[in-house]
């Protein structure tokens, strides 16, 4: 038993019926990922920037070096894109030319591309998605969330959230996801080990190569591991403090080695900078609605699970939560910032959500709080039918002649499939950032959102989380 007085439930030991939990959510979200992953493999090319990172890969592959140049001119990317391919690239020292993104996820699933090409890399995302979904189940239990409410939140982040979308895919994303939940989970545990400090450290260390978008995370959760161990100073402080540390710090060396080596640079983010894609280029505003509400981008419109985090906010207010509030407010609201303020704020030709799938996992706690707290069949209908239509809609969407990516062209390519299969003038009722005059819908919807968090507040059903 633990004391619902703790801010949070921390270190708790592992029951077995835990791990059943952790496997029952992983099994029956892994059915419908593998079967997206087939979908996507069969019947759609790697799009947007998919294609870009697999060219990376092979010059890695078979040239063993940077050269991507070399792939696109002698269009050595012909098995899996049978297409021409505009270069993604970025000018280097002596105008050399050398790629646009970033290496850590080209290398991170280097081996499977090498032994199956893009089927091995989609694989790799898929068991990576699936570990995003064992995270959130342990998340919910640290939290002490129920078993029965924690495994029904972590199918529903599994198949009703970006997690299922990106899973078939050659984004980095879902990897910066991972690392981002890992690293929240050690970061509320009361006494992590230097085992659980070591990964973390080095999980937030590769974090800035797979994305210099990542750069945002790993001082945040350092410094609240770091100013943790200060004030515990228990017995081998000093030795856990070296753990959370240096792995990070080696890494982040080596990644300004890399840039100096190679881009001739001290800056963090050489590619991005020379290639013109910084923030801060565009106001925020427009992007943060549009990432929340847009019919194309949006959070809601395509994940309507998340409807379920205000309210969970709400519930979450007390000290019990108050680590939890501090490092995801720390980062989730910086890094949508940033990201809002890109010219491609909405991620430019890809599916819904692409740049907020990063952090949205980190939310997980507030859903499963929300439900929770309410816990009664109202409540778990909703859910369960707001999953469903995220889940179709991602299905939905390998059907579209477009695979279901979008650039702010007024119109969700999935939602008018559903438009012209029901007959119904959907995507007239739903806020598009790239229309005029949708300041009303925008506003409607904002407020839909917050009518949605006042009723699940009135459901509230308990004022302590049970200690089991």
């Amino acid at each position: 038993m633990v004391d619902p007085r703790t801010p949070h439930v921390t270190g708790s030991p592992s029951r077995p019926s835990d791990a059943r939990g952790a496997l029952l959510a992983v099994v029956v979200t892994a059915v419908p990922m593998v079967a997206l992953a087939w979908a996507r493999y069969r019947l759609q090319l790697p799009s947007g920037d998919e294609p870009h990172y697999l060219v990376i890969s092979e010059a890695l592959a078979k040239h063993g070096s940077l050269d991507v140049q070399q792939v696109y001119d002698h269009r050595d990317y012909w098995s899996f894109f049978p297409q021409p391919l505009e270069p993604h690239v970025a000018p280097g020292p002596n105008g050399q030319q050398l790629p646009l993104h970033s290496i850590g996820g080209p290398v991170l699933w280097l081996l499977p591309y090498v032994l199956w090409g893009r089927a091995g890399v989609i694989a790799f995302m898929t068991v990576v998605s699936l570990l995003i979904v064992a995270n959130v189940f342990w998340l919910l239990r640290q939290l002490a969330v129920e078993r029965s409410v924690a495994v029904c939140v972590a199918i529903a982040f599994g198949l009703g959230t970006p997690i299922l979308t990106y899973s078939a895919m050659s984004f980095v994303e879902p990897l910066g996801a991972l690392g981002c939940l890992y690293a929240l989970r050690v970061a509320l545990r009361r006494e992590p080990s230097c085992r659980d400090l070591l990964v973390v450290s080095t999980v937030l260390g590769v974090l800035p190569w797979v994305h210099s978008r990542f750069l945002l995370f790993p001082p945040v959760f350092l410094a609240v591991l770091v100013v943790r161990l200060l004030r515990a100073r228990g017995t081998g402080w000093r030795r856990r403090l070296v753990c959370a540390v240096g792995p990070a710090a080696v890494l982040f060396a080596g990644l300004e080695v890399f840039d100096r080596v190679v881009w001739g640079t001290w800056n963090l983010a050489p590619n991005q900078v020379n290639a013109g894609a910084v923030p801060f280029r565009a106001d925020p505003l427009p992007g943060l609605l549009g990432t929340v509400l847009d019919q194309e981008a949006g959070v809601a419109p395509n994940f309507p699970i998340f409807l379920f985090v205000l309210p969970g906010l709400l519930f979450a207010a007390t000290r019990r939560y108050r680590t939890m509030n501090v490092l995801v407010l720390a980062t989730v609201v910086p890094y949508t910032v940033v990201v809002s303020s890109f010219l491609a704020w909405d991620g430019a030709w890809s599916p819904p959500a692409r740049f907020a799938a990063v952090v949205l996992p980190m939310l997980a706690g507030y859903v499963g709080i929300a439900l929770q707290r309410t816990c009664d069949v109202f409540t778990g209908t909703v859910a369960a039918a707001l999953t469903a239509a995220a889940t179709a809609l991602t299905a939905l969407a390998v059907g579209t002649a477009s695979g279901g990516f979008s650039a702010r062209l007024g119109r969700s390519p999935t939602l008018g499939a559903v438009e012209a299969t029901t007959h119904l003038p959907i995507t007239r009722y739903v806020p598009s950032s790239a229309l005029d005059g949708q300041q009303l819908l925008f506003l409607t919807w904002a407020l839909g959102v917050i009518g949605f968090a006042w009723l699940i507040w009135l459901r509230r059903a308990r004022d302590l989380l049970p200690t089991t």
